[in-house]
């Protein structure tokens, strides 16, 4: 998490987490719109929990790691918990 931040453009929740800026330039607009959910449902003052539910091939692997290192630079002290079905 020693990369330079400084250029992100995408400030999602406050000063506290942005899209990192290399993934900012591969997002789409529904993976964007996610990743601001993702951030209301688990990075708020109040976290509660979420289910991410787009269609295959929609990128939410890709997603999902871009919140991950968002999240863990904003708080590294966090020990997160993805729960996945046995097949994937």
């Amino acid at each position: 998490f020693s990369e330079d931040w400084s250029s992100c453009q995408t400030n999602i929740l406050g000063e506290k987490m942005f899209i990192h800026p290399r993934h900012d330039k591969e997002m789409r607009p529904h993976q964007i719109e996610g990743f601001g959910f993702l951030c209301n449902n688990l990075g708020a003052n109040k976290p509660g929990g979420c289910i991410l539910a787009h269609a295959p091939g929609s990128g939410k692997t890709f997603l999902l790691i871009s919140f991950m290192q968002s999240f863990m630079a904003m708080d590294p002290q966090a020990k997160p918990l993805i729960v996945l079905p046995k097949g994937i």
